[in-house]
């Protein structure tokens, strides 16, 4: 074991000196200082297999290449940075570009390197140590080739003076953020150097230019950092029937719909295109059915112009689609589905044509038809006759499919498509058989020829008697017997009897009688007798039914019983005489006479002048009432008498304390109107009348009332002070302040509303919401304790939109304050949009469609100008000292002699044309806004005139 240890220690002795002996080699090996890779020196790291430029002063290569790695026979190596001196004092070289990857160049790695002009760096380098690039006479341009955010880390003194003041950074298109420069700062140095700025090229076109024109102020390139001259607006105008939708940009999901559109923000690619995008206005289609028998079902609406339409018509049962025609009837299409191209708003018409199908007849054997088959439109109405042949009869008409149609012979027939009938027959001869139940049959049965009368007869047993025939399915065939019928099919029927025993019951009607006999069970058809008796002030009246039908007066009454029977006795009241009769002082209305016992009646008496009524008394004396009239039930004859008193009551008005009596009072005749008033006194209000129990009577004053007896009313006061509490709702405010305020009563108080800018008063309202008044100021009578509410409505505006050279189409009416509104026009043919103006002519805005927040009344007009001209500002284009305006209905011209002059509205419309001769013209022209336009020869003035009435 021992042995064997000593060897193993020896083998790894020998193991660990060859291990030591390579390392060695190589280390002997690690650096080659003079390495050259296509002319230029370089130190190579055979470990890291990376590389280093070495020192290259008497390198006589003029343009030079870093590579990123450089291939040797023992492998490639990457090349990481430049070394310190690198090219120091070499006047050979011209360019230098250092590939991607290298990270570092050296201290004074390009010092005095006389015929340097421009240098390439790469967006790898990390570093550049100090003095690099010092005293390089000639050199005037170094690119960094950036793809990202800068990384270099500078001592801030890589170049001398005379780089920094002709040299010049170059960076790729859309790199310049990634330094630190912004769009907006006209110059911009790196490390103290000038970077140069780059060129973006900005066009414009249309998407369509059957649908608009786009235009841009101007095609020079952008130069980054020049924000002044950078300013680009793109103006877009539609054509006729079309509208401005958007500016989209290649591979951009921007959409821009402001139009002018200046451009805010910079390109980052050295080409943009911007497209105008239009969208056609909308034209609305209708359609109508032209003739009944359908429908359109689809496709009416509003389209955009320019685009597809697809009509689709739909037919009723029994008609079909025909084709559209226009307004005028001609003839459009016969396609269903129908497709067109909207140009404008169209009125399109779908006509429909009835059907027209074949009705074929037929019949088998046995018989023959009669009508004639043929075609006929949808829903006409056929005669179908059929006739059979001897010995057989028709039976019904069936269909292709052999469904029964009718039994009818003639039948009349509906068209609703084509179709086969047939008319079907049946032998004649047919079997009749009879039964009975609780009796016997005295005919007999047998066959007989369809059509034939054939008589049954059934007899009942003892103590039964017949009821009716029924058939196989147990329905009524006859009540009849005996009975007749004619043989039409295969026929059983059966005779029914029923036992001769009804029960009769009898009732009195009601509890003025009663029922004396009748009431049990017969034999059928014998007679029952029935009686009833009335008790004392009441007689029999009648019989009825259950169904309260009548059935006799007699009394007793007798009838035969033929079925289970109920009776019902009505009774009715004796007469009585009532007679009425009134003393000297009146007389009698109405009432009196014979009257039924136990019915009500009623008796009115009118008293003479100066008296009044006073009691109703019995034939005793006896006072019975003092109504008038007079309503009692009747139990016996009976004698009433009215009676009279003279008229005249007294009326006493008491005050306790704080008022007055004004009028009232006295002495009045019965049942006449009295009406008293009282008057508060100062700082106290009425507020009641009692009676002479402290009742309440009203709160009228004046009260009237009817005065019927001695009367006491009592007037009642109490002090008035009041408080009135103001509120708002909406915007504004209200005067004066009445917190701590108390009012007295009936005293008057005069508010103000005043609204905010853009509100008006709409209404003052109590705390229950009633209206009380829209008058401001308002001034009311305080009454009570009140709250009272200022509510403000926004106010509204009129926006009125005008056009020169185009249209208004979007804008106009009227708007609630404070609202946004946006203005939109179209130009006319060869014309473009230049501006808004108000009705003083000032200038609003270039933005179209513009919007604006309505504070008041607007009055704007859209500018547009031919193609071709320039605007002056003030919508004019000068003629020497050429000038127009209007004044008390004269047009005032000046430098215009020779010129034709037309005057027109803002809607296009002319109002006069002449030529001008004079430096005055009569002209009376509506208010608003004119153009006046001035044309001799080439030279043309054009003016806005502000006409005020």
């Amino acid at each position: 074991m021992r042995l064997i240890r000593q060897t193993y220690m020896k083998r790894r002795m020998v193991l660990a000196g060859l291990c030591l002996a390579c390392v060695f080699q190589v280390m002997g090996q690690k650096i080659r200082p003079e390495v050259v890779y296509l002319g230029v020196h370089y130190n190579v790291d055979y470990y890291r297999f990376t590389a280093s430029v070495a020192l290259n002063y008497e390198c006589k290569e003029a343009i030079v290449v870093i590579p990123e790695k450089i291939e040797l026979e023992e492998g490639t190596f990457r090349v990481l940075k430049l070394d310190d001196r690198a090219f120091h004092g070499n006047n050979y070289i011209r360019h230098i570009t250092i590939a991607e990857g290298i990270q570092e160049i050296g201290e004074e790695c390009f010092w005095r390197c006389g015929s340097l002009g421009s240098v390439t760096l790469p967006a790898s380098i990390e570093y550049i140590k100090p003095k690099a690039f010092w005293f390089n006479p000639v050199l005037t341009d170094i690119y960094l080739n950036l793809n990202g955010p800068c990384r270099i880390k500078t001592d801030l003194s890589i170049f001398a003076s005379y780089e920094i003041e002709h040299c010049r950074l170059h960076i790729p298109l859309g790199t310049e953020k990634f330094i630190g420069w912004a769009s907006n700062v006209p110059v911009f140095r790196w490390n103290e150097m000038i970077v140069e700025p780059n060129k973006y090229f900005v066009k414009i076109r249309t998407e369509d230019p059957e649908r608009g024109k786009a235009y841009i102020n101007s095609e020079e390139p952008l130069v980054y950092g020049d924000y002044i001259r950078n300013k680009r607006t793109f103006t877009a105008v539609p054509n006729e029937n079309y509208s401005f939708l958007q500016w989209s940009t290649e591979g951009s999901y921007l959409l821009i719909r402001k139009n002018p559109y200046t451009l805010d923000y910079f390109p980052t690619e050295e080409y943009t295109e911007f497209v105008a995008c239009f969208v056609g206005d909308d034209c609305m289609v209708r359609a109508y059915s032209a003739t009944v028998g359908g429908r359109v079902a689809s496709g009416m609406g509003a389209h955009e112009f320019g685009v597809e339409a697809k009509m689709t018509a739909e037919a009723d049962d029994g008609y079909r689609f025909v084709k559209w025609v226009n307004e005028k009837g001609d003839s459009l299409s016969a396609d269903n589905p129908y497709t067109f191209t909207v140009t404008f708003d169209t009125i399109v018409w779908a006509a429909f044509a009835i059907n027209t199908y074949q009705v074929s007849m037929y019949t088998s054997d046995n018989g023959t038809i009669k009508s004639r088959g043929g075609q006929y439109p949808y829903n006409t109405k056929v005669v179908l006759e059929a006739e059979s042949d001897s010995g057989y009869f028709f039976v019904k008409w069936t269909n292709a499919a052999g469904d029964s149609l009718s039994a009818d012979n003639p039948y009349i027939y509906t068209v609703t498509g084509n179709e086969i009938l047939q008319a079907h027959f049946a032998m004649s001869h047919y079997r009749v058989s009879f039964s009975a139940v609780n009796g016997t049959i005295k005919s007999m049965g047998g066959i007989y020829t369809y059509n034939t009368e054939v008589t049954a007869e059934a007899k009942e047993y003892y103590d039964y008697h017949f009821v009716n025939w029924t058939n196989a399915k147990g329905e009524i065939f006859s009540s009849d017997n005996p009975c007749t019928f004619a043989v039409k099919s295969e026929t059983a029927i059966q005779a029914n009897f029923a036992k001769n025993v009804y029960q009769v019951s009898v009732f009195a009607a009601d509890n003025n009688g009663r029922i004396l006999s009748g009431k049990g069970v017969y034999v059928y058809d014998t007679e029952a007798e029935v009686e009833a008796e009335a008790y004392p002030e009441y007689h029999f009246a009648k019989w009825t039914n259950t169904q309260g039908d009548s059935l006799s007066g007699d009394n007793p009454y007798r009838f035969a019983v033929k079925s289970t029977t109920t009776v019902h006795a009505h009774f009715a009241g004796d007469m009585h005489l009532v007679h009425v009769s009134a003393d000297e002082n009146g007389m009698i209305k109405s009432g009196g006479g014979s009257c039924p016992y136990g019915s009500e009646t009623r008796i009115e008496a009118t008293a003479n002048a100066g008296y009044h009524f006073e009691k109703w008394t019995d034939a005793k004396g006896d006072s019975v009432s003092a109504k008038n009239p007079y309503t009692f039930t009747v139990t016996g004859d009976t004698e009433l008498q009215a009676h009279f008193a003279l008229g005249g009551y007294l009326v006493s008005v008491m005050i306790a304390e704080n008022g007055r009596i004004k009028s009232g009072g006295g002495m009045y005749a019965y049942n006449t109107e009295a009406e008293i008033e009282v008057v508060a006194d100062s700082g106290y209000r009425f507020v009641k009348w009692t009676d002479a129990k402290g009742g309440n009577l009203s709160v009228d004053n004046p009260y009237r009332f009817t005065v019927k007896s001695d009367t006491t009313v009592q007037a009642n006061f109490a002090a008035g002070r009041y408080a009135v509490i103001l509120s708002i709702a909406g915007n504004g405010k209200v005067e004066p302040n009445t917190e701590g305020v108390v009012y007295a009563y009936d005293e008057e108080v005069t508010v103000l509303a005043v609204a905010d800018s853009g509100y008006h008063l709409a209404k003052w309202v109590n705390a229950r919401g009633d209206s009380l008044s829209a008058d401001n100021p308002y001034t009311f009578a305080v009454k009570d304790d009140m709250w009272l509410w200022a509510l403000f409505d926004a106010s509204l505006y009129r926006v009125s939109l005008f056009a020169q050279n185009g249209r208004i189409k979007a804008g106009e009416g009227e708007y609630a304050y404070n609202t946004e509104v946006e203005a939109s026009a179209a130009a006319d043919d060869s014309c473009h949009f230049v501006k808004w103006i108000n009705a003083a002519g000032d200038s609003i805005s270039d933005a179209n469609p513009y919007r604006f927040t309505v504070k008041e009344e607007v009055e704007m007009t859209a500018i547009f100008e031919k193609e071709g001209m320039e605007d002056t500002g003030s919508g004019s284009i000068s003629v020497g000292e050429a000038r127009a305006y209007h004044a008390e209905d004269v047009l005032h011209l000046a430098g215009l002699e020779g010129f034709v002059i037309s005057v027109n509205t803002i809607d296009g419309r002319q109002i006069l044309q002449f030529k001008a001769d004079d430096a005055e013209h009569p002209a009376v022209l509506p208010a608003g806004i004119c153009i006046l336009s001035a044309a001799n020869g080439k030279e043309r003035y054009i003016t806005k005139l502000v006409v005020k009435k």
